[in-house]
């Protein structure tokens, strides 16, 4: 990234309803601006969330506690009576799935509704979505947020393969103006994740080669996001045989992946010799009104 996505967007870009037409510059310095308020919002959550699953793992004693039972001699013993709880909450979640459901409008569309079913079961025994989802319920239960991410997948499958992932929620990020449930209003929401350079080069377009620098988002790895033992910036290989010389492929990277939405004209038109209508977007619109 250049200096220049680091500078903060002007307001004329904030005001701009549509991200997506903007030039690549102008369109990183909002989506910069979107994520670190999004940052700031669940700054204070992200807190109490690692002190959740610390307090779901037996990690219940703070460094002073634990520095006071070690001057008394003490052993420092956990009863760790939320595990039971946690777990009862996320067997009564196991033993009451719920199964997605097309119900017929009428019954011409019965037959149709039948094969939705099916491939709809198909697709989550495939991809194995019944645990992920109950792992992200149980995530929801600790900290309040559980997170799955829907998408197509090609990597087994030249025609694509349906999968449905839980990952970290402290990953997740999200409108801090959203106020429905399940962040239902949300405008936009991220994912700041680590991986190997190798790895994020994958997801680039492919056009050219960036360098570790180009292709690292620092400007979010400043925030503390991760509940990891690990640094960005550390070693991840603990081969004592490795080349210290060469770190290329031995550190990680943050990836910062956006979605939000936004509104797009559109225009629907009657078509007097098939007597249809036809959803026409603003630019084929104003090509069709020229001609008229």
């Amino acid at each position: 990234m250049s200096d220049e996505t680091d500078a903060p967007p002007t307001k004329q870009e904030l005001n701009f309803s549509r991200p997506s037409t903007l030039d690549r510059v102008s369109q990183a310095r909002v989506l910069k601006s979107w994520f670190r308020e999004g940052a700031q919002h669940s700054a204070t959550w992200r807190i109490e969330a690692k002190e959740d699953f610390d307090f779901k793992a037996g990690r219940q004693w703070n460094e002073s506690e634990k520095q006071q039972l070690k001057e008394q001699l003490r052993p420092e013993i956990v009863f760790n009576r939320a595990l039971l709880t946690i777990k009862a909450v996320a067997g009564f979640e196991i033993n009451n799935r719920h199964e997605i459901h097309y119900l017929p409008r009428t019954l011409d569309d019965t037959a149709v509704n039948e094969v939705l079913n099916g491939a709809s079961k198909w697709m989550g025994d495939e991809c194995e979505a019944e645990d992920e989802e109950s792992h992200a319920f149980q995530d929801c239960t600790i900290c309040g947020m559980g997170w799955t991410s829907s998408r197509m997948s090609y990597d087994d499958d030249i025609n694509g393969l349906y999968q449905e992932v839980r990952f970290n929620p402290l990953e997740g990020y999200w409108d801090g103006r959203a106020r429905r449930r399940n962040l239902g209003d949300t405008r936009w929401r991220a994912w700041l994740r680590q991986c190997t350079p190798s790895e994020a080069r994958e997801l680039s377009d492919g056009k050219r080669e960036y360098s570790d620098d180009e292709i690292d988002a620092k400007w979010a790895s400043d925030i503390e996001t991760q509940d990891t033992p690990r640094n960005a910036r550390r070693p991840y290989s603990d081969n004592l045989f490795r080349d210290e010389s060469d770190d290329s492929e031995n550190t990680y990277v943050h990836v910062v992946q956006m979605q939000w939405w936004e509104k797009v004209p559109l225009w629907i038109v009657a078509d007097p010799q098939t007597n249809t209508k036809i959803e026409l977007d603003d630019e084929k619109y104003r090509v069709l009104a020229e001609r008229m």
